[in-house]
């Protein structure tokens, strides 16, 4: 079985260096690539909407290009459709000092040089797309004003807005030791002197509740007990099963500090009454009525069984602002995993369910001017 694992990982997630992608700037802390139609299925339309995808730093920009190969890549989804879309890539955290050392404002100011780039070669605002974790920090910057004038329309997915109202990791803050609570427990020291969060230690929690009721891992269990019967030679692991596991247990990076500690905050402190955030970028509060002043058409998408960011978490924006909501079946990772399959009954280029709209379909929509 661990060589199924390692096989799969040709076919996993990003590769930059296959000519599916451009790499169009950096800074001293992320790439920006465009994303190409996958194997040249369709032609990109220069002149169409742009998309700005922020993966999550906990669960890493792999979860979003899951399986491009056998359709099932949430990036690949729109850049398939021919939109014009980009993916942020943190550089090497353990031979990248600036990714160390990265805070809210850096996070904050290099999205927007990307937007800037970005609405250049295009000639319209960008849609800036977060996915999970991702879209809890473009919500900051977005609330800072730094992207005025460079952003015109929101989709976030599984993102743990108001965390404190995420009754799964409330309970589990709960049942751990006092000690543990802090994030000085999970820091360890770099070369350089800087100190990071543990990788080893986040990303396996979020990583497990995240799938903890995915239909991928009762794959996962049902071709482990193949293992039990004869002629296991014979067996055959599904490339689910097999890219879930790589991303378990390969895909795991060390943190910057300052971006932990504010999603650590975010889970901790509630968003006041008022809809103003308990962060601060920039010195400055962070509410929600900045996005009434610019507005900002926001697409937010959650999963019905999701056991990393319940309904109430992803949903707390709704106190404070108007928001379109989709609602996908299943759990945290399906909308990359399972929904991406463009023929799959909630496929993110259509209308589903009690007529929500897919991110994708979102996108398409904005881009012939529909609201």
């Amino acid at each position: 079985y661990p060589e199924v694992i390692r096989a799969i990982e040709p076919e996993f997630g990003f590769h930059f260096d296959d000519g599916g992608y451009l790499k169009v700037a950096e800074t001293d802390r992320f790439y920006l690539y465009q994303v190409l139609p996958w194997k040249n299925k369709r032609q990109v339309r220069q002149k169409g909407k742009p998309i700005l995808i922020i993966p999550p730093y906990v669960l890493g920009a792999s979860i979003v290009a899951f399986l491009p190969g056998e359709d099932k890549s949430y990036t690949h989804c729109f850049a398939n459709q021919g939109i014009p879309t980009y993916i942020r890539i943190m550089k090497d955290i353990n031979t990248t000092p600036a990714v160390q050392i990265t805070t809210g404002e850096d996070d904050c100011l290099d999205t927007r040089y990307f937007c800037e780039t970005i609405k250049a070669r295009h000639g319209k605002p960008v849609t800036l797309n977060g996915f999970c974790q991702g879209g809890f920090v473009a919500l900051l910057s977005l609330l800072s004003g730094k992207l005025d004038g460079l952003v015109d329309a929101f989709i976030t997915c599984v993102a743990p807005i108001d965390g404190t109202r995420s009754k799964a990791l409330v309970e589990y803050l709960e049942h751990i030791p006092e000690r543990f609570r802090d994030l000085g427990y999970a820091l360890k020291a770099m070369p350089s002197g800087n100190q990071v969060v543990d990788g080893k230690v986040m990303s396996w929690v979020y990583k497990l509740k995240s799938m903890e009721r995915e239909a991928p891992v009762f794959t996962f269990y049902r071709d482990m007990k193949m293992f039990d019967a004869p002629h296991v030679e014979e067996v055959k692991i599904s490339k689910t099963a097999a890219a879930l596991n790589y991303w378990l247990i390969y895909e795991r990076n060390d943190l910057p500090r300052d971006i932990c500690q504010l999603s650590f905050d975010s889970f901790t402190k509630p968003i006041t009454s008022d809809g103003t955030l308990p962060v601060k970028l920039f010195g400055q509060e962070l509410n929600f009525k900045r996005l009434k002043e610019m507005n900002m058409k926001w697409l937010l998408c959650y999963a019905e069984e999701d056991d990393l960011v319940d309904k109430a978490a992803a949903l707390a924006p709704l106190d404070y602002v108007d928001v379109e909501v989709a609602v996908f079946p299943k759990g945290h990772g399906a909308i990359a995993t399972s929904w991406s399959l463009p023929t799959s009954e909630c496929a993110l280029h259509t209308c589903f369910g009690n007529g929500y709209r897919g991110p994708v379909r979102f996108q398409l929509d904005l881009d012939k001017g529909k609201k």
